[in-house]
């Protein structure tokens, strides 16, 4: 049996595995809609999903991931959607580290992970579910998701003052080939909305400004989540512009069949 040991670390009490209906209604309440993809079937899961990778953890193991509650299956057997664990009362919108770590592993000796990533920052992003920042990337698994899909696409959604979307595609070699089906299939299956709440507000009024998406990730944190506490009482001025959305000198505009 999988075990979810990145939630157990930052998610102590997570709920049980939703069902379809469930987990839009927790998307729906942090402002997100989520539609069910035509040609998909739901996955039945016992468990958590987890993809494992490994990390330093000071006084903790070193296997650490992140856990997908929802995987919804191509009916042609080319892939899956992987949907991340969502806890409605306690919204993550940094996971810039987890990316880091993930790609670190999966590419042993990479100092900076910013080349393999794709970031998507245009005026109009209603074809990237409506996020403000979207970054793609990819590595291939020796153990494949569900044990034939051995190539994955992962995707990150941040939008502003809401929970982060830290999604996975898994594809087959066929799948692979039409790696922008499922693209599009994820993407066309999630909607930020634009209300945004005071917690989440105030919660990235103390991200420190290098602590997400600029890269390499700053070591001094030393976590998932930048140490709210260091940061409030005036030692970081309240300020919700101080994220960097658009990392101008590192971002790649998105071309060819990843942009269809």
């Amino acid at each position: 049996m999988l075990i979810l040991l990145l939630a157990n670390i930052l998610l102590p009490e997570v709920p049980n595995v939703p069902t379809v209906e469930q987990y839009s209604n927790d998307l729906g309440t942090l402002d997100i809609t989520f539609t069910k993809p035509e040609g998909f079937s739901s996955v039945k899961l016992d468990n958590y999903f987890g993809l494992q990778y490994y990390k330093q953890w000071p006084g903790k193991a070193d296997i650490a991931n992140w856990g997908y509650s929802m995987i919804l299956e191509s009916n042609d057997n080319q892939g899956a959607l992987l949907y991340p664990i969502i806890v409605a009362d306690k919204p993550i919108i940094t996971f810039g580290e987890q990316m880091e770590s993930e790609l670190k592993h999966m590419n042993p000796g990479t100092k900076d992970i910013t080349p393999l990533l794709t970031f998507v920052a245009e005026d109009d992003m209603s074809r990237y579910a409506n996020a403000d920042t979207a970054v793609i990337y990819s590595f291939d698994v020796e153990g494949p998701v569900l044990g034939k899909y051995p190539h994955v696409i992962g995707i990150l959604l941040r939008k502003y003052a809401h929970q982060t979307l830290f999604l996975k595609i898994a594809l087959s070699d066929d799948g692979l080939k039409n790696k922008d089906v499922f693209i599009k299939a994820l993407l066309g299956s999630l909607k930020y909305g634009n209300s945004n709440s005071d917690k989440l507000v105030e919660r990235e009024r103390v991200i420190a400004p290098d602590c997400d998406l600029k890269f390499p990730h700053p070591q001094q944190y030393g976590g998932i989540l930048p140490s709210f506490e260091n940061y409030i009482d005036g030692k970081q001025k309240s300020n919700e512009k101080r994220y960097i959305y658009k990392p101008e000198p590192r971002q790649k505009k998105v071309t060819g069949s990843e942009n269809k």
